[in-house]
């Protein structure tokens, strides 16, 4: 949900600075139209008295323009705030998600050790079967994904922290035409810690299984089943 109104406030975004660049280019161009007016005055007397009404209503013409793009210029900045607000509800979720993944992947190394104790003294081909399982809990609650999501940092400290200059000479953080690229690598980071720290449960809960049975009446073991 976040990833998409972060990309909708993005286009927003790129949609209003296209006309705000529109109207500057407009507003140059009526203000050599004034400028060219002002010159034809100075060298065509019999026409003095048109070309200064002209000139008056191509002044009028440029203090609209300017004000049309003054509040432009105020809108590009909100539509700025607001997209970077979406960015950051995106990371701190981000965040909270690797801290569950971080709380994931203790229990999982925990009921790993805890189960491959209780199976250290039994022999045979089922012990190896099992011991093998284990490893794969291992393996999955060690897993990347927290690493990968620390790596995004930076990329995201460079897209939030660009500035753009406004021709008031205000200055205003905007977003790229790369952050959805950038929202993109979370959404696909979170996919994948999500698949991973269903392995974990997926795994832990085949182990107790094993020990106990999915029968056990003990309210201590949980048997974890993806939603």
């Amino acid at each position: 949900m976040l990833v998409s109104e972060c990309n909708q406030a993005s286009v927003k975004l790129r949609t209003e600075t296209e006309g705000f660049k529109q109207d500057i280019k407009h507003f140059r161009e009526t203000n050599e139209q004034i400028t060219l007016a002002a010159e034809k005055s100075l060298t065509d007397c019999d026409s003095n008295e048109k070309l200064a009404v002209e000139l008056n209503g191509e002044t009028k013409t440029a203090f609209g323009n300017a004000e049309n793009i003054r509040e432009q210029s105020a809108q590009l900045v909100d539509i700025a705030r607001e997209t970077r607000k979406k960015l950051g509800e995106y990371i701190t979720y981000m965040n909270d998600t690797a801290s569950s993944m971080e709380k994931m992947r203790a229990t999982a190394q925990d009921t790993e050790e805890s189960i491959v104790s209780l199976r250290a003294a039994r022999a045979g081909e089922h012990g190896r079967g099992f011991a093998v399982v284990a490893e794969v809990v291992r393996v999955l609650a060690e897993s990347q994904g927290m690493e990968k999501i620390e790596e995004l940092y930076p990329l995201i400290g460079r897209y939030v922290n660009l500035e753009y200059t406004l021709p008031s000479g205000q200055k205003v953080k905007l977003l790229n035409d790369d952050e959805m690229y950038l929202g993109n690598q979370l959404e696909n980071v979170y996919d994948e810690s999500s698949e991973r720290c269903y392995g974990v449960v997926a795994c832990a809960s085949f182990l107790l299984v094993c020990e106990y049975g999915e029968g056990t009446s003990n309210p201590e073991i949980v048997i974890f089943k993806r939603r």
